[in-house]
Parts: C-alpha cells; structure tokens; sequence
C-alpha cells in the first residue's frame, strides 16, 4: 500500500492533520502504552528481515535454501534466549504458520528462502488492514511527538512524582521497541493522571503542541508552492528548522530564538525523523539524504539539553 500523497509534503500534510486529533493532552497520558502496543511487531515481520543476514546475497538470490522450523528455531532462540522451551515452541509454530497464509502455500509445501518470498512476507506484515506500514508511522510520529513534549523540562519538572515516572517508563519502552525488543506494557495500562497534572498538562498543550502543529502545517502549505533548490522531493522542508538549530548549537542565534521556537523547530524536525522510518519512504534517496544531513545536528542540539 502506498501512501497516498505524490510527495512527502502532501503525506506530512495528512500527517500533522491527524495529529492534531490524536494528540489530546487529557488522553495522550493514558494511551501511550497502547499506542506502543500497536507499534509492536510481530515475530515473522522481524524474522523476515533477519533472513537475508543468515545467507550470502548469491544464496538469497538463487533461493538455495528453504525456511523451516530449523532456521526458525535458530532465530528464536537468538532473539529471545530467556523465552521457555515451551513459549519458543509457541513462537516457532506462529511463525511458520504466517509465512505459509501470507504466501498462500500449503503447510507440507516447502518455502524457498528468496527475496521474492521475502518481501511478499514483508509486503503482507506491513499492509494489514487497520495496521498498515501508514497506520504505524502516524502512530510512531505520535508517540515521538508526544514524549517530546511530555519530557520537555518546562513541562516535565512541573508533574507529580508518579507521572515523571510514569512518562520515564513509556520513554525506556519506546526505546527498546525502537531496539526491536520485546516489551510489555500491562503495568502502565491503569495509570491515571492525578487532575492537577491534567490542569498542567492542558495548558502547556496550547502553548507549545497545539501552536506547533500548526505552525508545521502552514510551513508545509508555503512548501508546497515553493519547491525549489535541493528540497529532496518535500523533505527539504526541513532545512529551515535545521539551520536555526545549527545555529543555535554554534551560539548564533538571536535573542528571539527563544525556548518555544527551538522546541517548534524540534517538534517539525522529529515529524520528519520518524516519517523517514516508514518502511517504503526509507528506501527513497530522498529520506536516505535527509537522514545523513539531519541526524549529526539533531543529536548535539538533544546533548544540550535544552
């Protein structure tokens, strides 16, 4: 499935139109660990993607080999050593039973370990109706977005106890899933709020999230009427942000580049991050260029903690 938009700016634009109503600073508390829930993968998704590293390229490409339980035990018990014998067995049966449906193969039929099985593996895992490679993305962008905000010093150093920790435990499971690790969520999905933190949290909200979302998406619209220069297909439209970021990192800036400009600029460079992550634009030399010119600068300007 592919996205909709003829270029990044028109999908970015889609974006942002549902952040702002997946977003909501009464709920976004509470959902998160769902949200990360949904961005977990399954096991044939990642067990896909790891099979080309277990053969050479000639190998893949002559589909020399086959996929059986054997090469699935070998990826289990690399993946998850700690899991039972009995909860890999699980995993082992779920995996081979996937791959044969996603490829409409009878389950004696033997599967051949190539990259057309491959990537009609992938193609199946990352279009699932309701949970497509676009449905995951949004949410990937939420959830990064959100725990920007969430984490932001102005905001953070304001909530309870329970919430800062609360927020640091969704902050330590977003980044192991981001590991391809296994998580569980169930001890964060009874977690409310104390009201005084959801008081805090509504009017930072309007402050800095509400105006930043929509900032981002007129900057997107004048974008889209003046493509020019290398804009890498849209994605160029980071280039503003990241240049008074740069800036500011090399003490630059003007006196007006205040607290709630930088944490805009960071909100629209984040959108952009995790948008690259979507497995189909990934592959673009487009987000590939953009990755190697934003990432070195992001991270300093994170370093400084700000």
């Amino acid at each position: 499935m592919a996205w909709a938009g003829k270029n990044h700016l028109e999908n970015l634009e889609e974006i942002l139109m549902n952040l702002q109503w997946l977003i909501q600073p009464d709920t976004v508390i509470t959902e998160l660990p769902f949200d990360l829930e949904f961005l977990r993968r399954p096991d044939v998704e990642t067990f896909a993607e790891w099979c080309p590293k277990a053969v050479s390229k000639q190998e893949l490409e002559e589909g020399r080999y086959t996929i059986n339980k054997y090469l699935v035990k070998f990826f289990i018990d690399k993946t998850y050593p700690q899991l039972s014998e009995v909860g890999k067995k699980e995993k082992i049966d779920k995996i081979i039973q996937d791959i044969h449906k996603f490829l409409k193969k009878p389950n004696y039929e033997p599967i051949y370990l190539n990259n057309e099985n491959i990537e009609k593996i992938l193609e199946e895992t990352n279009n699932k109706p309701g949970e497509t490679h676009i449905d995951k993305t949004k949410r990937r962008i939420k959830i990064a977005v959100s725990l920007r905000w969430l984490q932001h010093k102005s905001l953070y150093n304001k909530l309870s106890e329970e919430t800062k920790h609360y927020i640091r435990r969704i902050g330590d499971l977003y980044g192991q899933l981001n590991q391809n690790q296994h998580i569980d969520t169930t001890q964060l999905h009874n977690y409310s709020a104390p009201r005084e933190d959801l008081s805090i949290l509504i009017d930072d909200y309007e402050t800095k999230i509400e105006l930043t979302l929509l900032t981002a998406d007129q900057e997107i619209k004048k974008a889209k009427q003046r493509i020019g220069g290398i804009n890498y297909n849209g994605l160029g439209v980071v280039r503003e942000p990241l240049n008074k970021i740069k800036k500011f990192i090399e003490k630059r800036s003007g006196s007006d580049y205040d607290e709630v400009e930088r944490f805009k600029d960071s909100i629209f460079i984040t959108i952009i991050l995790n948008y690259i992550k979507d497995p189909y634009i990934q592959k673009t030399p487009d987000a590939k260029s953009v990755i190697n010119l934003v990432v070195p600068i992001y991270i300093k300007f994170k370093n400084l903690d700000v």
